[in-house]
């Protein structure tokens, strides 16, 4: 097993040739478009920490500072080097602070 992190986040590789990165960013929401009941704005694409050798599965998450709901939507395009855009919507407010994090799972080997 090996692991590290750089200013891409943190990764962990296993033996079977299993990779796991991760970043968790603070943001404070500035600016938030109508989509319905709710509000979305968008995460900017991010670069892997470590390069997989096919593009993995990405899983979008948020840790709150404040008290309301918010998911993520899918990258609009992932690659084996990290992702571009991704939307996150919610029920709060402009100005409120989020924590907007990443788990990507795929192969390293």
């Amino acid at each position: 097993m090996e692991s590290g992190s750089n200013a891409n986040g943190e990764y962990v590789k296993y033996a079977d040739g299993t990779m796991i990165c991760s970043k968790t960013e603070v943001i404070t929401l500035n600016s938030w478009s109508a989509k319905g009941a709710v509000y979305g704005t968008t995460f900017s694409g991010k670069t892997f920490p470590a390069s997989f050798i096919s593009t993995p599965k990405v899983i979008f998450s948020s840790e709150s500072e404040e008290n309301f709901t918010i998911g993520g939507a899918s990258p609009y395009q992932s690659t084996t080097s990290g992702f571009s855009n991704s939307q996150f919507y919610g029920t709060n407010a402009v100005g409120s602070i989020v924590n907007p994090c990443y788990i990507a799972i795929g192969r390293w080997k």
